[in-house]
């Protein structure tokens, strides 16, 4: 049995940021609240070796049993006696389901839900994001907790290490775990224009599939350079870079609480209107959309950002200001209390 459930997606087109963060705030549970849960995923096979590798039940969806998703996280939820169920989506649900959960007393609760899934929620929480009063919250009648306190990072980015200044600098580039625009290639070209007197650390996620290209345009690199494939504990490679180049989305967030200052390439208008706000803050440059990008003006973002040491160092500051530690522990507690509270009954392991 599994009073809490979480539901989320990962793959190589949506990336793997979504079963972090629910793996993470299941860990909290387990580790401070000593309660079981398990994770539903409709897709994508590295994601459900991330759930097994973590040591967490999975349910997967099996389309020749189930028509739809709702229905077989109906059966879920009834079989496996869930008292709340976590939604980390991109796709909307059929509202009906909503309203079958919470007449069999099911708390309802979103992280970082930008579909219409977020009106049917008892509890929502979204990470300090500036397109939130956008989005109409019209017959929401549940509780919105929204700030840089309740972003949900992975264990390993919650004590990050007194940064020591590299010589040469070093530049990490991260562009998710699949990377299907090929921002990885935009950024390792606008490398190799910025020239040398660096040293450059790239991660290719588990579902980068171009390792042939990167490898053919290093070949040309007159810095030095190294390529870290799959990499589990990313909080170590963070640790050691003076600047990152990165696709904007969790990853900012993780960033951030490493303090590594950052140029971020967007894939999308969300990201692109989320990322500004990092830049507002002072934390990193948002060069926008990834399509409109230049590749020279992104050469000359890094070469900048390399020769103002002041620069990165105010930069770096400026995250390390932010609350970004024991996110995943704060939104676990308060799923907590609000079953206890709303719900009258006990958690058991």
């Amino acid at each position: 049995m599994y009073p809490i459930l979480f539901h989320c997606d990962a793959s190589t087109e949506i990336g793997f940021g979504h079963v972090y963060r629910c793996l993470a705030v299941a860990q909290a549970l387990r580790w401070e609240h000593g309660i079981s849960t398990a994770l539903a995923m409709a897709d994508g096979p590295p994601g459900f070796a991330a759930v097994r590798e973590s040591g967490f039940t999975l349910f997967a969806w099996n389309r020749q049993s189930f028509a739809d998703r709702e229905s077989w996280l109906q059966r879920v939820v009834e079989e496996e006696g869930v008292k709340a169920l976590v939604f980390d989506l991109r796709e909307g649900l059929n509202p009906d389901f909503f309203q079958i959960l919470r007449r069999r007393g099911c708390l309802l609760v979103s992280i970082d839900d930008l579909t219409g899934n977020r009106l049917f929620m008892d509890i929502v929480f979204n990470p300090p994001v500036f397109d939130q009063d956008e989005m109409s919250w019209e017959g929401f009648e549940g509780q919105r907790f929204s700030g840089w306190e309740w972003v949900v990072l992975r264990g390993q980015f919650l004590f990050p290490e007194n940064k020591k200044e590299n010589r040469p600098p070093r530049i990490l580039v991260t562009m998710g775990g699949s990377d299907p625009a090929g921002l990885t290639e935009m950024a390792v070209t606008a490398l190799c224009l910025a020239g040398s007197g660096f040293q450059a650390d790239i991660v290719l996620g588990p579902g980068f599939q171009r390792q042939e290209e990167i490898q053919r345009l290093l070949g040309q690199a007159c810095f030095l350079h190294q390529i870290h494939n799959h990499v589990a504990e990313m909080a170590g490679v963070m640790a050691i870079a003076d600047l990152a180049v990165a696709s904007f989305g969790m990853t900012a967030y993780e960033l951030a609480a490493m303090g590594v200052p950052a140029i971020y390439l967007c894939l999308s208008p969300i990201h692109q209107r989320r990322a500004q706000g990092f830049a507002l803050h002072g934390m990193a440059r948002n060069l926008g959309l990834y399509t409109q990008v230049v590749l020279e003006d992104l050469a000359l973002e890094i070469h900048k950002l390399l020769i103002d040491k002041g620069k990165r160092q105010d930069m770096s500051q400026a995250a390390c200001q932010k609350d970004l530690r024991h996110g995943a522990r704060r939104v676990a507690d308060r799923i907590v209390k609000a079953i206890r509270e709303t719900r009258n009954s006990s958690l058991s392991v």
